[in-house]
């Protein structure tokens, strides 16, 4: 058998005076209010699972320091470059600003290419698709410059790498350079040959003075060619080896774990409290009935046994049960004499909750106390009244 709590059920607003209660006030006034007790509840309702949120945050801290420090340390250099516009005079292009003639987000890319990496592969070895996943670049905002990042388990590694694919893009992006001026040259050249050959066969003087500047005209381009910049920038800082590991983030992931546990800890917390049906103590059953509990009575072994009622106020007059009872007593005398109350009821949601223990005990602690008793057994189906003083039932009450 459960605890058995006792209680008192206070008037209701409208009993005995006739009067109807007061109206509430409407308004801003009412809605804060509202909200606070809301908000108190709420916190109260948190407090009640304070072990579970705890729990479930010490939980998702564990997991997030398994998760960290079971994780191979990566450690992340750094190698910046500054980037040169390729083919063009730079003489010519200062006025108009030279960092406008570069699309620092495309380099960033071409610094990531598979071209770049077979040149880095020859210093660092290895498959050119593998050290790609080791890369990446940054442009930081205002700058000329692009941060060529190498990430590897081994420190010197991680520095070898940076540098490598830095120097790699401006090996890649200087050849590039060249062989676009070659190439022009070339042309130019190839071009003034047709010249010269025709005007070996210029039939009169103006067609070899028109051959003459056209040769002329191709020559100034040509050297215009040559004075193209092919120089696509230089290594302004080289990567040093790191000493500390860039990941895993031990301080970030533990934050992490007690902020995603308290979160989670807080959303099970009210969906339990909001959602489960069972009381926690006489202070849920105060909360929920808003009427006072009066005493607790404990569990007696011996109750398990139906057959068998026990009287524990006469039984085991000086055991805790017993002493609940007395307890009890002056709590209902007091209010019988306040409120002139001749009758009390015992009743219980369903069967076999103490009703009938409870009542037998008390009348017999009443009774004890030189009060005029009658007990009433008023369950017609399963009245056990009789059984705990040892008489004969009857149909009825």
């Amino acid at each position: 058998m459960a605890d058995v709590s006792i209680q008192r059920l206070p008037r209701g607003p409208d009993q005995g005076s006739g009067r109807s209660p007061r109206s509430r006030s409407t308004g801003s006034s009412s809605s804060n209010q509202e909200d606070q007790s809301e908000l108190s509840q709420d916190l109260e309702l948190l407090w009640k699972q304070k072990w579970l949120i705890a729990g479930i945050a010490a939980l998702m801290v564990a997991l997030a320091a398994l998760f960290t420090f079971t994780r191979v340390p990566i450690y992340t250099a750094v190698a910046k470059v500054f980037v040169k516009p390729t083919g063009i005079n730079l003489g010519d292009a200062a006025a108009g600003g030279v960092d406008k003639l570069v699309s620092l987000p495309t380099e960033a890319e071409l610094a990531q290419s598979t071209q770049v990496a077979e040149l880095a592969a020859k210093d660092l070895g290895g498959d050119p698709a593998e050290l790609l996943e080791h890369v990446s670049v940054s442009v930081p905002t205002g700058s000329q410059l692009l941060e060529v990042k190498y990430s590897d388990p081994d420190q010197v590694a991680a520095a070898a790498g940076a540098d490598a694919f830095a120097e790699a893009y401006l090996e890649f992006r200087g050849v590039e350079a060249q062989e676009d001026v070659d190439a022009e040259v070339e042309q130019l050249n190839e071009e003034i040959a047709v010249f010269r050959k025709d005007l070996a066969a210029a039939p009169d003087q103006a067609t070899q003075d028109q051959l003459n500047s056209q040769i002329t005209l191709y020559q100034l381009r040509i050297a215009d060619a040559y004075g193209l910049n092919t120089d696509p920038g230089d290594v302004v800082s080289e990567a040093e080896i790191p000493t500390s590991p860039s990941s895993p983030n031990k301080e970030l992931n533990l934050a992490l774990g007690l902020f995603a546990g308290l979160f989670i800890g807080v959303g099970v917390g009210l969906l339990r409290a909001r959602l489960g049906s069972k009381l926690e103590g006489s202070e849920d059953l105060e909360d929920i009935l808003q009427v006072p509990v009066l005493a607790v009575v404990p569990r007696v072994r011996a109750w398990r046994n139906r057959s068998e009622p026990r009287l524990e106020t006469i039984l085991d007059p000086h055991g805790p049960a017993a002493e609940a009872y007395r307890a009890l007593r002056p709590v209902l005398m007091a209010a019988a004499a306040e409120q002139d109350l001749k009758i009390f009821m015992v009743v219980s949601p369903s069967s076999g909750e103490g009703k009938t223990t409870t009542a037998s005990n008390l009348a017999v602690v009443l009774a004890q106390a030189e009060q005029r008793v009658a007990l009433v057994s008023a369950d017609l189906r399963r009245s056990r009244a009789h059984e705990f003083f040892g008489i004969e039932g009857e149909p009825g009450l």
